[in-house]
C-alpha cells in the first residue's frame, strides 16, 4: 500500500451501510492502493442502538481519532513496512466536516505523534447553524430526512432533551418511526419516500423560529457544531 488513509464517511442512514458491514460508495477510490482506516459513527455497527450524533463534530472526531490510534497498533504490530505516523484525511458530506474536525484534533492533542500529509474535505457543511437559516429563509430543505437527524441527533449529544413534537409535523413524526427509525433504509431511499421539499411540511412553526426558547436552545447547540464559529 501507498499509506494510510483516515476515511471518515459521508451520511448514511442504513445500519448496513456502515463501514464495517460493507465497502461504501467513497472507499471504493481508494481501496487497492491504500490501507483505509474507516469508523463506524456512534450509532452504527456495535452501537447500533443508540442515537448517532448527527454533525457533531467534536463527538465524530474523537470517534475517527480513536479508531485510527487502535488501527495503528495492529498495523504497527503486522510490520508492513507502513510507515503509521503519517496520514492522509478524505471526507466528502458530512465526512468532510469530520475530516476537518479530525484535522483539528489533531493538529491540538496528536500534532507530535501523527503527521497529516494532506486533509482533503469535499462537500462540507461546516456551517451547520447557517443551514438551518437558509432552510428557514428559503422555506426548502434539500434532504428532508436530515431534519430529525440534526434536531435528535443534536439534542441526544448535548443532553437537550428536545421534544419531537415541539419541531415536527406530524407527517415528519410519521415519517421518522416509519423510515428512518429502523435504520433499513438508506438516504437515497428516503430522499424518494419523503419527497416534499418544503420546510414547513416538515417543521412546525416554533421549530423554524429560533426565538422560541426550545428552538433557541438547538440552534446555540448548532453554533457550537459549527467549525466556523468554533
Amino acid at each position: 500500500p501507498k499509506g494510510i488513509i483516515l476515511l471518515p464517511h459521508w451520511t448514511i442512514c442504513d445500519a448496513e451501510e456502515a463501514p464495517s458491514r460493507k465497502v461504501t460508495g467513497e472507499a471504493k477510490y481508494f481501496i487497492k492502493d491504500y490501507v483505509l482506516v474507516m469508523p463506524d459513527y456512534i450509532g452504527y455497527g456495535v452501537t447500533g442502538e443508540r442515537m448517532h450524533p448527527y454533525l457533531h463534530g467534536e463527538l465524530t472526531a474523537r470517534n475517527t481519532v480513536d479508531m485510527m490510534l487502535y488501527c495503528r497498533q495492529i498495523l504497527d504490530s503486522m510490520a508492513l513496512g507502513i510507515p503509521t505516523d503519517s496520514i492522509f484525511i478524505v471526507g466528502y458530506s458530512q465526512g468532510g466536516a469530520t475530516a476537518l474536525w479530525t484535522l483539528k484534533l489533531i493538529e491540538e492533542q496528536y500534532a507530535e505523534s501523527i503527521h497529516v500529509r494532506k486533509c482533503f474535505a469535499g462537500g462540507s457543511p461546516c456551517d451547520v447553524a447557517n443551514i438551518y437559516d437558509e432552510a428557514v429563509r428559503h422555506n426548502a430543505v434539500s434532504v428532508p430526512p436530515e431534519i430529525p437527524m440534526l434536531v435528535l441527533g443534536t439534542s441526544a449529544s448535548y443532553g437537550l432533551n428536545l421534544k419531537s413534537e415541539d419541531f415536527f409535523t406530524p407527517a415528519m413524526i410519521r415519517a421518522y418511526d416509519m423510515y428512518i427509525v429502523p435504520k433499513k433504509k438508506s438516504l437515497i431511499q428516503l430522499y424518494f419516500l419523503m419527497p416534499n421539499h418544503k420546510l414547513t411540511h416538515w417543521m412546525t412553526p416554533a421549530g423554524m423560529d429560533k426565538t422560541q426558547p426550545e428552538t433557541k436552545r438547538f440552534y446555540d447547540a448548532m453554533l457550537r457544531s459549527s467549525l466556523v464559529h468554533y
